[in-house]
């Protein structure tokens, strides 16, 4: 019994700390630091998309002191190139619009713009510069306009966005000497990239 006693108290003071080495607090280092991953968003790509508008046009008729202001609504087809250069994106887009304006039919409207817009992740606010064709009975008109717009990425392939536009169409409108036009519109834009 008493051998018993003496390895156990042989064994016990073996495996204490005391007799392993200098005992030494563990060095918890600090965790490394990482900066939060920044929102992966990438607007390259083709575009196409249908839009539905609406929005009020003035025509003034020159010398002939005649103002008139007619609603429209319209509805259309987009196709658009984006480039995404960092912290700006690039575009280019051709659209085709029929309009339903008040007292003159259904005249069709071919846009071709450029944009360019803030890269801020999901969201693309951007300015757009165009010129625009009118089909109408009389003739043809050809305008510029400018757009500002904002699109929101829903999924990586659909964007909804919304664009305000001012078009003016001028010198001779519907060849009327000195009579010009200016059309406001609220486009809402469904795209989905391919």
């Amino acid at each position: 019994m008493f051998r018993f006693a003496v390895a156990t108290a042989v064994l016990g003071l073996l495996s204490s700390p005391a007799l392993a080495g200098n005992p030494v607090a563990p060095v918890i280092g600090a965790a490394p630091l990482m900066a939060p991953a920044a929102p992966v968003s990438d607007w390259t790509g083709i575009y196409a998309g249908v839009t539905l508008g609406t929005g009020r046009s003035d025509t003034s008729l020159g010398g002939y002191g005649i103002d008139v202001a007619l609603d429209h609504d319209t509805r259309g087809l987009f196709l658009c190139y984006r480039h995404d250069v960092g912290a700006w994106v690039l575009g280019a887009e051709l659209a085709y619009d029929q309009a339903d304006v008040d007292g003159l039919g259904e005249p069709a409207r071919y846009d071709l713009s450029v944009q360019a817009g803030y890269d801020a992740g999901r969201v693309l606010p951007y300015v757009a510069l165009g010129v625009a064709k009118l089909e109408l009975t009389p003739g043809d008109e050809t305008g510029h306009f400018v757009g500002l717009g904002i699109d929101v990425k829903l999924t990586e392939r659909v964007v909804l966005g919304a664009e305000a536009r001012r078009t003016w169409f001028a010198d001779d409108f519907l060849g009327v000497p000195g009579a010009d036009m200016q059309a406001d519109t609220l486009l809402m834009r469904l795209a989905f990239r391919f």
